[in-house]
């Protein structure tokens, strides 16, 4: 029999196609494979630019570490997220930080809003935040209140949106939410030059996407060629971040850009209460707040179907009104107003001068109306219509969420039931009454939802003089809010031009001085206070220094040198029982500091209490020879002094070593130098 022989391999041809299934797995792998290769490329680009850092942390919050304690800190660079020119400097949140481990007897409150929950133009002690938290604190002083601040300047309810989002995670017990008037200059309104378009959804999607480096780098790739192309907003460094965030100046009442403003901010508003409900944490919402009696709007406009006749007729009967204005004739002016307003109700500046008329006469109630419809009729939308109040009220009501008629507390603190200079700096910021006010109002309703305990167990509210004395907000930090409005108001719109004109100071008055020193970046907020608190020492005003001091203390209580500062002056003034309070204050939170032992033997020795104040100079001399610090005549002073109570206490050797270090340290030094000679 044959051998078989072996099975050649067939050859692949037209009559022998490769199996079908083995098409069919080629053409799946080459499909993933298409798929994979940008998809992974994507993911070796995020992780490359998370390594390297792309972009610096626009994380909302950062975890810190302080004295072996965790805390959460406000990231000041999350502003970055909505501002893409690099024209200005872009607003940055205050670096507040609190614990990461929230202790069992605590209350937190986490503020929300623009500008003015941010306090603008106001820093830490005087914002509304602080206001609030300090009264909270007041009447609850076995709880720990903490009300975190995170108001942001130039941004809207889409901000807003997008902090929620992240905050119900930090077990806040309630928010506190005051926005609206920044919905059509806030980063990414309709009108404001960092501007993506009126689709919520796009808006919502891009705000999803910024958590992502890669689409940073996309960003920021796009807005670069944009730059090189385009002339972006005429930008000077003089201009203000009022002027820069302005894209279009006109926006009428009523108008499709108007519309699409006023529907995403009650969308925004009823999302935003939805996931605090979501998430079983009470809100507080507030109505806004502007200057309607003493600003004029900034930008009025004709209804635009009006004809050159009807303009023409009811300019004439607007110059009359002026003139009748002008002349002190109040009510022939607003009758001559009141036939240009039936002929054309869209122009601000009419109503403005009609409620100004009405007030002349005493029609206060009627002015208010024409005051409020100016304000809403204003083309350069800076403070947001009544209608944005009407929605905050009704999405509440509908969300159970209470809202704090704030529009109404204003007016009627007012001359005349009118919000106006009395309690606003300019359009819509409060001054430090206005601020005051703000958070007494919230604490109100707070009480009346029986928030933090109920009701019945609120403590009587103490007179605003002694809230007032806790905030510790001193000269220093009203001049620096008012030096920062009149910066603000030297340019447009308040001024006909771009570029801020030049702010000056009152040279005799040297705590305006420290204030435009610090607001120009050349001091700490910190150094700010010291130098005020130094400047009052030297004019013997005792009190108004120790306010600066304690300023700092509220907010850096860590700090050991303005405790060692107040016990200065009490010790100059021979009050040696608080001296010796503020220096032990000092000692807990500098246990190494020569200077602090030294000054607690000073008041030991005042008291008559030598071996107390000999231990203390032991402790000084101990520390400084670890870290020296102390000058050579400071150390002479110290061993004169040990060398005094060695002789009083029938230590003469020991006196003898001591006043012998003080002539060495201190060769000028004429009473070590006698109580040697008399010790010989």
């Amino acid at each position: 029999m044959a051998p078989k022989s072996k099975k050649q391999p067939e050859k692949k041809s037209k009559d022998n196609p490769v199996p079908s299934e083995l098409n069919t797995a080629r053409k799946v792998i080459f499909s993933v494979t298409l798929v994979l290769v940008p998809v992974l490329f994507f993911v070796f680009l995020e992780a490359g630019l998370r390594i390297f850092h792309y972009g610096g942390n626009l994380d909302l919050i950062l975890k810190k570490n302080y004295g072996g304690q965790e805390y959460y800190q406000l990231n000041p660079d999350v502003g970055r997220r909505y501002f893409t020119g690099s024209q200005i400097a872009v607003p940055q949140l205050f670096e507040e930080v609190f614990p990461v481990h929230k202790a069992l007897n605590t209350y937190r409150i986490f503020l929300l809003g623009g500008s003015t929950a941010a306090g603008f133009p106001f820093e830490l002690n005087a914002r509304v935040s602080s206001l609030l938290e300090d009264r909270l604190q007041v009447l609850f002083p076995e709880k720990t209140i903490e009300v975190v601040n995170f108001g942001l300047s130039a941004v809207n309810s889409y901000t807003v949106l997008d902090f929620i989002q992240e905050l119900v995670h930090y077990q806040p017990d309630l928010f506190l939410i005051y926005m609206g008037h920044n919905e059509f200059y806030g980063a990414l309104g309709v009108g404001s030059t960092e501007y993506l378009g009126r689709n919520r959804t796009v808006i919502k999607t891009y705000l999803k996407l910024e958590h992502f480096k890669t689409f940073l780098l996309l960003r920021n790739g796009i807005a670069g060629l944009q730059s090189l192309f385009h002339a972006g907003p005429k930008e000077t460094s003089g201009e203000t971040l009022m002027a820069y965030v302005v894209r279009k100046k006109e926006i009428p009442y009523d108008s499709p850009d108007y519309k699409t403003a006023r529907d995403n901010f009650k969308a925004n508003l009823k999302e935003i209460l939805e996931i605090a409900k979501r998430h079983k944490i009470p809100a507080v919402t507030s109505t806004l707040v502007c200057n309607l009696k003493d600003l004029k709007p900034f930008v009025s406009v004709f209804y635009p179907k009006i004809n050159k006749t009807e303009k023409e007729e009811w300019s004439r009967y607007y110059h009359n009104g002026t003139v009748y204005f002008k002349q002190g004739k109040f009510g022939e002016a607003f009758r001559q107003f009141l036939t240009a307003y039936q002929m054309d109700s869209t122009y601000a500046d009419c109503a403005f001068l009609m409620g100004k008329s009405l007030l002349f006469q005493n029609k206060n109630r009627t002015a208010r109306y024409y005051f409020r419809r100016a304000a809403d009729l204003d083309a350069l939308r800076f403070r947001a219509s009544a209608e944005f109040n009407r929605i905050i009220s009704d999405v509440s009501h509908q969300m159970g969420v209470p809202v704090v008629k704030m529009d109404s507390v204003f007016n009627a603190s007012s001359p005349h039931k009118i919000t106006g200079n009395g309690l606003i700096f300019e359009h819509l910021h409060p001054n430090f009454k206005g601020y005051f006010l703000m958070a007494k109002a919230f604490a109100q309703e707070l009480r009346k939802e029986s928030f933090i305990a109920p009701e019945s167990e609120w403590k009587a509210a103490l007179p605003d003089s002694e809230i007032r004395q806790v905030s510790h907000v001193t000269p220093l930090d009203l001049k620096i809010g008012a030096l920062r409005i009149r910066k603000l108001m030297s340019g447009w719109p308040f001024k006909s031009g771009f570029e801020r004109g030049e702010v000056l100071i009152n040279p005799n008055d040297p705590i305006e001085k420290i204030a435009w020193i610090y607001d120009n970046h050349r001091i700490s907020w910190n150094q700010a206070h010291f130098e005020a608190a130094s400047y009052y020492e030297n004019q013997k005003k005792w009190r108004q220094a120790i306010d600066d001091y304690q300023a700092v203390i509220k907010i850096r209580p860590d700090d050991y040198f303005p405790f060692l500062k107040i016990g200065n002056i009490y010790l100059h003034r021979q009050k040696f029982d608080l001296a010796l309070q503020y220096y032990r204050e000092a000692q807990r939170r500098n246990t190494a500091s020569p200077f602090v032992y030294a000054k607690l033997a000073t008041v030991y020795l005042a008291k008559r209490e030598g071996e107390a104040g000999y231990r203390f100079f032991q402790k000084a001399i101990e520390y400084d020879s670890k870290r020296p610090v102390l000058k050579p005549q400071e150390k002479g002073i110290i061993f004169y002094y040990m060398g005094l109570i060695d002789m009083q206490r029938g230590r003469p050797d020991n006196a003898r070593t001591e006043l012998n270090l003080s002539v060495q340290n201190f060769p000028g030094y004429g009473k070590a130098a006698a109580l040697l000679e008399k010790l010989k």
